[in-house]
């Protein structure tokens, strides 16, 4: 049983929480209030859809409230009752991307969650129930109460068996005659491989197969017994080209040593002759006394004549830098005479000494002075001037001879180098020209050992050849095993095949009747299949008649049709209504609009009556649909008074305000005004 349910951003409902209880529950309201969207979250809550989402006539984000804005989430909170412990969901839908969650409580303790499909699993588990069936037999969507009405009796026979769960049943006698079938096909193909196996001589092929096996293993000794002649042959062969080809290879070594070594002796003549060459006919005695005599001039040079010279160089420097100061000096005191006069020439000029000023007649002796002093120092500079130019001419003299003395030093370091170098080659060559005696000796001894050389390059030939047969030969041989193995191993496999045929024969023997018992037990299982499945089906059509035959006066206002059943006819499903003449009639074929309705909400809660007898729960949306006023009296009659004896838990939907006295526990009047988007409104009355 539902307790309570909260709908926070659901659809139209802000935040909406109604109770209810036992008995019949009717929301009431015009359309577009939000009262389906209740029973909606209701059937969304249990398993995470409902009818119009489930069919994708509308998205999961469409569930979201978006008017007068659009919000994040939409929240569904149910509390229900089941075989006496309490339970509590919670699914949340977020807008857009984020995943969704899912919470089931039982006594307050987290169960199942956050996953969605875990939550929905854990309740069609608990109330044993899912959603095909509760949209079907509780859960009446508006417009589809006389959804079994409409359908065609083959329609609803292939409907009403899935419902009912009989199409198991169906599936179970389908495969199991299938298999029966499938046996006897078996049995028929494993007793046609036995004929063909009977047919084979086996036995008499098994015979004739070992002894072409012992011919074979005695042709195999005959090839081993050769094979070994001709290995001792190839051995020998062998070891006498090993020998021959030993002999060749240090023949070879000597003739390639005397190519080597008369190369080296023609290098090495070579190489004597170019050194003579470059010494010229001089002799190692010359060249040392020149190397001497050449030492000796670079040493003078060095330490005696560049000295001197450096000395001088640097006096004339110095004698050059003195008359540049000096020469210098005197121009600095003929500007300072000049500056002097001038400032003793303008007016007001002062005596540097006591800072009086000085009158014409003061001035006029100093300036004189002054300028006859500037004249001398003029001569002087003349004069230092002429021995400065001397002296600078003397300077490039020496600087001259410095490095004239600098060169002739470089040019005797560099030809003691060169006749260092001669002398050493000299050296060398005496070396030289003994190494070549001795290796012109090696050149010779080695001719000799070469001229001396027994090896035949024929008889070579002739080794490798018989060496060459041999190994042919027993490889032949070796081939002619290898093959007769194949052979040896192809006929013990057919030897074990037909051993192993057989064998198999006997087997299959057995397999055979093994087959032909289980098809034998199918055929009487799918026998029994079918008489239970009939049974089965008989007695949940005699529960849905017995619950018709309370419901029917009770629902249908009218004395013209008393009663309904629901009937099997050339294996299809058939809902009548029983005149009161006595005569059945077709419902879905005679019956006005009114009629229908009327017996489609019989037809509704008989099944539910009978399909989901342990969740006492019915939901019928806009059930007064095509019902006239008295239809409707006698509707409200029964809601309220019959039917909570029958199922636990009523829920009604409706616009009609005659249904508000169908209530026998909550009572629900719903508003919305739709032109200004406002949320729905839900008020609780007091029942009449």
């Amino acid at each position: 049983m539902i307790r309570r349910i909260l709908l926070e951003n659901w659809k139209t409902h802000a935040k909406s929480e109604l109770f209810f209880g036992e008995g019949t529950n009717v929301l009431v309201g015009r359309m577009g209030a939000g009262k389906t969207s209740v029973m909606d979250a209701i059937c969304f809550a249990l398993f995470g859809t409902f009818p119009s989402l489930n069919s994708r006539r509308i998205s999961l984000d469409e569930v979201v409230m978006n008017r007068p804005n659009q919000m994040d989430f939409c929240r569904v909170e149910m509390d229900f009752d089941y075989a006496g412990k309490g339970y509590s969901v919670e699914r949340t839908i977020n807008f857009g991307k984020k995943p969704n969650e899912a919470k089931l409580f039982l006594d307050g303790k987290l169960v199942a969650g956050p996953n969605v499909s875990d939550v929905t699993k854990r309740v069609e588990d608990t109330i044993e129930l899912d959603f095909e069936l509760f949209s079907r037999a509780v859960y009446s969507e508006q417009n589809e109460l006389d959804f079994f009405l409409r359908m065609s009796p083959a329609q609803r026979k292939t409907k009403f068996d899935e419902l009912l769960d009989l199409e198991k049943y169906e599936n179970a006698r389908s495969s199991a005659s299938t298999a029966s079938n499938r046996l006897k096909v078996l049995a028929r193909d494993k007793k046609r491989v036995l004929d063909n196996l009977a047919q084979e001589g086996t036995q008499s092929d098994l015979e004739s197969l070992r002894k072409r096996l012992v011919e074979k293993a005695e042709l195999e000794k005959k090839y081993f017994s050769e094979m070994h002649e001709k290995e001792s042959e190839l051995k020998a062969a062998e070891a006498a080209l090993a020998e021959l080809e030993k002999s060749e290879a240090a023949a070879r070594r000597l003739s390639d040593e005397l190519i080597r070594v008369m190369a080296g002796v023609e290098e090495m003549k070579k190489g004597v002759g170019l050194t003579k060459k470059r010494l010229g006919g001089k002799s190692a005695e010359e060249l040392a006394k020149g190397v001497s005599d050449r030492e000796s001039a670079a040493k003078n040079i060095d330490e005696i004549e560049l000295p001197k010279l450096e000395a001088a160089l640097k006096a004339r420097f110095n004698e050059s830098n003195a008359l540049f100061r000096k020469t210098e000096l005197c121009k600095s005191k003929i500007s300072e005479l000049r500056r002097k006069s001038e400032r003793l020439g303008s007016l007001g000029a002062v005596c540097p000494t006591c800072f009086r000023e000085l009158s014409d007649a003061d001035r006029k002796p100093v300036i004189e002075a002054n300028e006859s002093e500037s004249k001398r120092l003029e001569a002087e500079v003349e004069g230092l001037s002429a021995e400065l130019e001397k002296s600078e001419g003397l300077k490039d003299g020496a600087e001259e001879n410095a490095r004239a003395a600098m060169k002739s030093l470089s040019l005797e370091k560099e030809a003691v180098r060169d006749l260092k170098a001669l002398l050493a080659e000299a050296l060398e060559l005496e070396k030289r020209e003994a190494g070549l005696k001795e290796l012109e000796g090696k050149a010779a001894e080695l001719g000799r050992l070469v001229s001396e050389q027994k090896f035949s390059a024929e008889e070579l030939r002739a080794a490798r050849k018989r060496f060459s047969d041999c190994g042919s030969a027993l490889k032949v041989i070796e081939k002619g095993v290898e093959s007769n193995r194949e052979l040896m191993k192809t006929i013990e496999a057919a030897i074990e095949k037909a051993q192993a045929s057989l064998e198999f024969a006997e087997g299959l023997k057995d397999e055979i009747a093994s087959v032909e018992r289980a098809s034998r037990d199918f055929s009487v299982f799918v026998n029994a299949l079918s008489s239970a499945q009939a049974e089965l089906r008989q007695a949940m059509i005699e529960s849905i008649n017995e619950a018709l035959a309370d419901i029917w006066p009770r629902v249908y206002p009218y004395g013209d049709y008393v009663g309904a059943r629901l009937e099997i006819v050339d294996g299809c499903y058939e809902l009548k209504a029983r005149h009161v003449s006595g005569a059945w009639t077709r419902i879905d074929g005679i019956l006005s609009g009114g009629e229908r309705s009327s017996a489609a909400i019989c037809v509704r809660v008989a099944f539910s009556l009978v399909l989901t007898q342990n969740l006492g729960l019915i939901i019928l949306d806009e059930p007064t649909h095509n019902l006239d006023s008295a239809a409707v009296g006698s509707l409200t009659t029964m809601l309220k008074t019959h039917l909570p004896q029958l199922v636990g838990q009523v829920f009604i939907i409706t616009h009609d305000k005659e249904m508000e006295n169908a209530a026998s526990s909550s009572l629900y009047i719903l508003d919305r005004e739709k032109d200004s988007a406002e949320a729905t409104r839900v008020v609780s009355r007091e029942k009449n």
